[in-house]
């Protein structure tokens, strides 16, 4: 009775949310989903169901919009044998495949998987409902007005999905970053370009930066300028165990990674 009383806590702690979808020191993103499990591909939605499963505590995906104004997830601009999925219309675009058998999602589609999550299989395993923080990059358009309704869809779809919790937004263009500031500010917003110091970034409303591990490394004093401030530090894309352990070390709260099973390792 005791053996199996110790049994059933130990499966309490590991199926618990935060024994799933957190680490202690720091949390563990997947980049594009967990793309490198069985069966998955970059951007995937199966990807997402893997990072989900994993445990990790984002999964992060890219979203372009067509030029008929659909919402896609895919890294692009090129994909196959198209030079920018920008350029097409949705038509033209949803028959291209991302992996063996899965199509380019529309990003409705995919929020409504992270939202779902996912369960375990087996007796107890079966009632462990896994979901992910949404990771959303938006990725740069050709021009300001094409950026804004990009950002304009996107919010409101979040919105209209009740997921503003679970969706977190990321963007190499400032622009973009600016105006999610404005339209969602409560939101966590994170610039990617790694060019601009923390202090100038939470001037514009923008509450994280998301920078290339070699970043951080020339610049360590942004870690602790961002933190004072109130504000997040994640960094891409770290799939080594000591540059994992170098930024762990540094105090970053996010690592971006290919490798999300062996830094979750590290960052317990």
């Amino acid at each position: 009775m005791k053996k199996l009383q110790i049994l059933f806590a130990f499966f309490a702690v590991l199926l618990s949310p935060v024994a799933g979808n957190a680490q202690s020191r720091c949390g563990v993103i997947a980049h594009r989903g967990f793309w490198k499990s069985k069966g998955a591909a970059q951007n995937s939605i199966a990807s997402l169901q893997a990072a989900c499963l994993a445990g990790v505590y984002g999964s992060e995906f890219d979203v372009n919009m067509t030029a008929d104004g659909r919402l896609i997830v895919c890294h692009g601009p090129k994909l196959n044998n198209l030079e920018n999925v920008q350029l097409y219309n949705y038509s033209e675009i949803k028959g291209q495949k991302i992996s063996g058998s899965e199509r380019v999602p529309l990003l409705k589609k995919y929020l409504e998987a992270g939202r779902k999550g996912i369960r375990g299989k087996g007796r107890i395993l079966k009632k462990d409902k896994r979901v992910v923080q949404m990771i959303l990059e938006i990725k740069p358009h050709m021009n300001a007005a094409l950026e804004s309704e990009v950002v304009s869809r996107c919010v409101d779809m979040v919105k209209k999905m009740h997921m503003e919790k679970q969706v977190e937004y990321i963007s190499f263009s400032l622009y973009v970053c600016r105006q999610l500031a404005k339209l969602s500010p409560s939101s966590s917003i994170s610039y990617l370009g790694g060019d601009k110091a923390p202090s100038l970034l939470k001037s514009m409303g923008i509450n994280g930066i998301d920078y290339h591990y070699s970043v951080l490394l020339a610049h360590p004093e942004w870690i602790e300028q961002a933190h004072k401030l109130g504000m997040k530090v994640n960094t891409w894309t770290v799939s080594d165990d000591s540059t994992i352990k170098k930024l762990v070390g540094m105090g970053v709260d996010y690592i971006t990674t290919n490798e999300p099973l062996l830094a979750m390792k590290i960052c317990k």
